[in-house]
């Protein structure tokens, strides 16, 4: 009996299940850090005033030099379809269902259609190695055979596609300063440089898996301006009778400054800056914590003076990241 698993190891703190997905194969290789802190500097609005749609960069993921990626439609895995990921897996390539029906897959504790990932299987037990959100935590776990048959036996009625992702090792990324800079720049001057983000946006977007992955991909608004986005998004929830609060917002907040402080800490073990401002990044990571935590709270307490809070540790979050952002511009010159 045959048995397989990629290497896959948990990501940072992320949003959405395909960042979780693709982080979780880049982080088991080292290579890969200088391409991520030259990237995801971005912070960008993709809905409209009823909705918020916060993501970290321009979609780097999906082209990045350190991933195959590709597409083929769901029509093509309607049968044998146990056989056909095995095979797949089998040429160390991972399997991502971009919707099956999670109400046959039991550890899913889900009863709604939801994406999946595939990095292993094993014979012995008759299943595969599964990764997905579970009660809001990014987890790995095992589903059986007959699962995922159940689960994407109406695979073409979802109209989704299904994406294959290969890492390609041995391949060489160097950190730029310069690319640092001037994405830094953007995010803090999303106005002054529009032809810049546009620009960002044609290079980085891959269209057809853009829309495959998220829907159609309107940016609504870039950088700093995200923060008045946040800012409307609480305001609307405290004039508002709903309790209901969706955190990713204020989670890719969260993993933005995250990955801000890595790539401060970064570039200091490279000799890259010429002073130590991490102690003023770390500043930024824990107020954007804060925010977050506090609308968890909300949601369980209804106690609008959380939001008034958040509101609070929002505007002071963005006054000093521009204050500590235009330090490192300074920094890298």
């Amino acid at each position: 009996m045959k048995k397989k698993i990629l290497p896959m190891k948990y990501p940072s703190p992320v949003s959405f299940p395909y960042e979780a997905n693709i982080l979780s194969i880049l982080n088991f290789y080292d290579e890969h850090s200088a391409w991520l802190h030259s990237n995801f500097i971005q912070l960008i609005n993709t809905k409209d005033t009823t909705k918020y749609d916060v993501r970290v960069g321009m979609n780097e993921l999906f082209n990045s030099p350190f991933l195959t990626i590709k597409r083929l439609h769901a029509k093509d895995f309607s049968e044998n379809i146990v056989q056909k990921i095995i095979e797949i897996l089998d040429n160390d390539i991972y399997f991502y269902f971009l919707t099956v029906d999670q109400s046959y897959i039991q550890a899913c504790n889900n009863q709604n259609t939801h994406e999946l990932f595939v990095f292993g299987y094993d014979d012995n037990e008759k299943c595969f190695h599964l990764a997905d959100f579970i009660s809001g935590q990014y987890k790995f776990f095992t589903g059986g055979y007959d699962e995922i048959v159940n689960a994407t036996k109406n695979l073409e009625q979802y109209e989704k596609d299904i994406i294959l992702i290969k890492y390609n090792k041995g391949v060489q990324f160097n950190f730029t300063m310069s690319k640092v800079s001037s994405l830094i720049q953007i995010f803090l001057q999303p106005e002054i440089n529009l032809q810049k983000n546009l620009n960002q946006i044609e290079n980085y977007l891959n269209p057809e898996m853009t829309q495959t992955i998220n829907g159609n991909f309107g940016i609504k608004s870039f950088g700093v301006n995200v923060y008045k986005d946040l800012h409307n998004y609480i305001e609307c929830l405290y004039e508002s009778t709903s309790i209901w609060v969706d955190m990713r917002p204020f989670q890719s907040l969260y993993f933005h400054k995250y990955l801000m402080l890595n790539r401060v800490v970064y570039m200091n073990e490279h000799n890259y800056l010429k002073e130590d401002i991490s102690k003023n990044i770390n500043y930024l990571v824990n107020h954007s914590l804060i925010i977050r935590n506090l609308l968890i709270k909300y949601t369980f307490s209804t106690n609008k003076r959380l939001l008034l809070q958040a509101l609070q540790f929002l505007t002071a979050l963005e006054n000093s990241e521009k204050e500590t952002l235009n330090e490192l511009l300074v920094l890298l010159r």
